[in-house]
């Protein structure tokens, strides 16, 4: 509550994290489920997927051996045909001897065709389990990454809904009140750091942008101490961000009502450590 001291990671407050925890549930089961189905196919699917292309490939070595003995048959036939019509032509043999001759060419070359069908099937068979097997595997693998990303999105979001210290300090005050519905970049409590700040964050409109580069000295007025009776802080910038603050960043570093003006860059100044900086911030504590 307000006016204890704190360490860096002490818990300040908790948001309600039951839904996420739900998510998370439901999450941590779908990311089994689906590293379970990635490890079925990589281990005992693969010996049934194996199993299966090798009796393909038999079949392909099968119906090879097969197509050979044809082409070979059917050459001692073509070569029995040349003999027979010239004895036929002499009179020696029948034209029906010859006929039959031609039809059991005909009929060799009818398998042998058959066969190569055959072949070019089992072979296309081969190339589409194989391809597949492939899809199903990298789908799968792509269902368990995306689970298990999931998972770790929603555990990240649990943890952060512990808002913890980020220095050492003294909690000013708890603003959230239990129940209320937050929105993004909202104040929920106010903590005076132990040590003082060495880096300030500003904002400058565009058209003072050319004034100012990294090493640039600056001074910096306080609004709620009047220059003209507390003075300034001197310090240097140390980083320029490359384009325009957006919205989100403003509420974030400003708070939830913070509006400017302009369009603005970010720009950081580490303070110059001196009795005057150390004066002015010590009456900000």
């Amino acid at each position: 509550g307000s006016g204890t001291r704190v360490r860096a990671g002490d818990p300040l407050l908790t948001l309600d994290s039951s839904e996420l925890r739900s998510r998370s549930l439901q999450a941590a089961q779908r990311a089994e489920t689906a590293e379970r189905q990635l490890e079925r196919l990589q281990s005992s699917d693969a010996a049934l997927f194996q199993q299966s292309v090798g009796q393909m490939e038999a079949q392909v070595r099968l119906l090879q051996q097969r197509i050979r003995s044809l082409e070979q048959s059917e050459t001692s036939l073509q070569q029995q045909k040349v003999a027979i019509d010239e004895l036929n032509g002499k009179g020696f043999v029948s034209s029906s001897t010859a006929r039959d001759l031609s039809e059991r060419i005909r009929d060799v070359e009818r398998t042998r065709l058959n066969s190569e069908q055959q072949l070019s099937q089992a072979r296309l068979a081969i190339v589409s389990a194989t391809r597949d097997r492939t899809a199903l595997l990298e789908r799968a693998r792509v269902e368990s990454e995306a689970a298990a990303s999931e998972l770790e999105a929603t555990r990240l979001l649990i943890e952060r809904s512990l808002i913890a210290a980020p220095s050492d300090g003294l909690v000013e005050s708890i603003v959230a009140k239990p129940g209320e519905l937050l929105q993004a970049g909202s104040v929920v409590a106010r903590l005076v750091p132990e040590e003082l700040p060495s880096l300030v964050v500003a904002y400058i409109p565009d058209r003072d942008r050319g004034f100012l580069e990294v090493g640039s000295p600056v001074w910096l007025e306080v609004a709620q101490l009047p220059s003209n009776e507390f003075g300034t802080m001197r310090g240097r910038v140390t980083r320029i961000a490359g384009g325009f603050a957006g919205p989100e960043e403003i509420r974030t570093v400003l708070g939830a009502q913070a509006q400017l003006p302009d369009a603005s860059f970010r720009l950081e100044i580490a303070l110059e450590d001196d009795a005057r900086t150390r004066r002015l911030l010590s009456k900000l504590r």
